[in-house]
């Protein structure tokens, strides 16, 4: 059977190849759905790479498997190493293979794998890698993380490597440093402390928190000489519409969403919440928008139906069998999005850190998919449906815009309709403002609560 020829690339896909080539360590700052995995596996194809490293979520795995077969005309030996009982056993046979039928090989892992011993150290010592790929690099943003500090001591024996985001900086500068550091070290160093102090502007409380920055000109220099960048607007898709729809807590979801809130605006004024401690109490506030509340040595009650109820009146008006998403970030949220399917006869599956239906859904196997936001967001293409909704969201940016482009990118035909259910008077107004706004989301909602307060 003869292999189909890879559809030829598009212009700034062909740019970014030709500006990372030269370079050792490159950013490719691509929005979603502007193909930077494609771009990744033209590099590896010119750079004659023999040995590749991709570590990404797992739920993408799949996805570089599949692209390395559609793109590159080389006979990769590829290699998924979550899958078997041993890790390391599977590397070295697959490398040993390799070369013995004179094959590159590309190993691909997840983030929660790649650092862990005695495979971790094998790839350091042992393995011969000459490009190292990171997907989803912002999520090796702190410096200070168990994975972040192992990939920058990896990419110190990497001649190659190239990181892949369409959010570089979630919640601001300070998030490029461990990103870099393994890019390309000589452009910031390996203090953060210094990178900080030279590009952050210090105050808050105890003067420890970021209050702006300096030097940004700089900054932005730098990184430009390591970074391609496009945006979607390289992209023709089809229309995309926003649609909120407002719903209103009962009495007794009411009272507890009232007293929460109270509390939490007391707290502020004496100075004991910030945002870096006060985003557990906002996740419980976001949790009662949706109907459920945490409670004391009893755990989740179900106090509310009232968003559950505006999706099932939501999903009650397209046809039973057509495609249909819906996001949330609780684990309660995506059992209330199911008892609203079945409310309505329809069947729908999940895509969560605890189930993966997403082949089942795609094959046709119910019309509705429940997706948890964070686990969901990411390298996974949602194109059969062209409805969207939001039952819940969290607070990060970077998971949001990611699981906007599941729906709305390349290969999706259709005008897009996404769907953000909010309930009124409570934290939903300031999550869906800043996301909007593209503002960090906690300090938006807990600035909101304290101007209340003093108001």
């Amino acid at each position: 059977m003869t292999r189909q020829a890879a559809p030829p690339l598009w212009d700034h896909q062909r740019q970014a190849a030709e500006e990372c080539f030269g370079r050792p360590g490159s950013l490719l700052h691509m929005g979603l759905g502007t193909g930077k995995t494609r771009v990744a596996v033209t590099l590896l194809d010119r750079w004659e790479a023999r040995v590749a490293l991709v570590v990404c979520p797992l739920s993408v795995i799949p996805t570089w498997m599949a692209e390395v077969e559609k793109y590159s005309d080389r006979p990769w030996r590829t290699v998924n190493l979550h899958k078997g009982a041993s890790r390391l056993k599977t590397a070295k046979a697959a490398l040993v293979s390799a070369k013995h039928h004179d094959q590159p090989v590309l190993l691909v892992l997840n983030y929660e794998s790649v650092y862990r011993d005695p495979l971790g150290s094998f790839l350091i010592k042992e393995a011969g890698l000459d490009v190292l790929v990171i997907d989803e690099s912002h999520r090796l943003k702190s410096p200070r993380g168990v994975q972040s500090k192992y990939v920058y001591k990896l990419s110190q024996v990497v001649p190659r490597r190239l990181a892949l985001t369409g959010t570089p900086m979630p919640a601001g500068p300070m998030d490029i440093f461990a990103q870099m550091r393994f890019i390309e070290p000589r452009l910031f160093g390996s203090s953060f402390f210094r990178f900080r102090a030279r590009y952050a502007k210090m105050g808050g409380f105890g003067g420890h928190e970021v209050i702006g920055y300096k030097q940004v000109p700089e900054l932005q220099n730098k990184l430009a000489s390591v970074t391609f960048q496009a945006s979607r607007d390289v992209l023709d898709l089809p229309e995309a519409t926003h649609t909120e729809i407002r719903c209103e807590l009962g009495r007794e979801g009411r009272k507890i969403y009232n007293d929460l809130a109270q509390a939490l605006r007391a707290e502020l004024e004496e100075g004991e919440i910030t945002a870096a401690n006060g985003l557990v109490k906002l996740l419980r506030l976001q949790q009662l928008t949706g109907g459920t509340a945490v409670v004391d040595e009893v755990g989740e009650v179900r106090v509310d139906e009232a968003k559950a109820k505006a999706l099932e009146d939501l999903l009650d008006n397209v046809e039973p069998n057509e495609p249909f998403v819906v996001f949330a970030q609780f684990r309660a949220d995506l059992a209330a999005i199911h008892r609203a399917a079945a409310n309505l006869g329809r069947r729908s599956l999940e895509l969560s850190g605890g189930a993966n239906d997403l082949q089942a859904w795609k094959d046709g196997a119910a019309p509705i998919l429940a997706v948890q936001i964070h686990s969901g967001g990411t390298g996974v293409d949602l194109t059969r449906s062209r409805y969207c909704a939001y039952y819940s969201t969290g607070f990060n940016l970077g998971d949001y815009e990611q699981s906007l482009a599941r729906v709305h990118r390349p290969g999706q035909g259709r005008s897009v309709h996404y769907y953000h259910l909010v309930t009124n008077e409570t934290v939903d107004d300031q999550v869906y403002g800043a996301l909007r706004s593209k503002k960090r989301v906690v300090d938006a909602i807990l600035n909101h609560l304290k101007e209340n307060y003093d108001a």
